[in-house]
């Protein structure tokens, strides 16, 4: 279920809401935010210092305000579902044909030195069978180790489900 402008506002509420009472000051650290001005902001419907109402899109800019709303739904959908999201290291091996699915291009395709060498996920080698890639998302590990990926098919229909869901972001 999409959520309203109206959800995401009174989200934005709450998280403000939460900053000014937080007595240590690392509230924000798990936060929907965005800067602007040297200030951390956690709702866009307030100027940076919370002094004033504005409009979001005028005040901070579409890009800025779009990507805190989109953020802010996936957010309200993960806590709705009671779920959590870590960070999991995912041991993706090939399969027959030398393929892996890849979170950063959301498909599944040949695994090579140049489709892995700059990517933010990847955290290691497989020796030759697959590559170690670390994302959030919202499976527990199997083992205290990582997440086992062995049928890329498999995994390429279940993150995709989490990302048509908002609980994960693409790419």
């Amino acid at each position: 279920m999409e959520k309203t402008i109206e959800d995401v506002k009174t989200f934005a509420w709450q998280q403000m809401d939460a900053m000014w009472h937080d007595n240590y000051g690392d509230s924000t650290i798990n936060m929907v935010k965005f800067s602007h001005n040297g200030y951390v902001v956690v709702n866009p419907w307030m100027d940076e210092k919370t002094e004033k109402s504005v409009n979001p899109y005028d005040y901070y800019g579409k890009k800025k305000t779009d990507l805190f709303i989109e953020e802010a739904r996936r957010m309200i959908n993960l806590r709705r579902m009671a779920l959590r999201l870590e960070p999991v290291n995912h041991f993706n091996y090939t399969d027959a044909h030398g393929k892996i699915f890849c979170k950063r291009q959301g498909k599944v395709q040949k695994l090579s030195v140049n489709l892995c060498s700059d990517c933010l996920y990847l955290f290691g080698s497989l020796q030759g069978q697959g590559v170690e890639c670390m994302w959030e998302d919202i499976v527990p590990p199997p083992s205290p180790c990582g997440y086992y990926v062995h049928d890329p098919q498999e995994e390429f229909v279940r993150v995709s489900g989490l990302i048509d869901e908002g609980i994960l972001k693409k790419g």
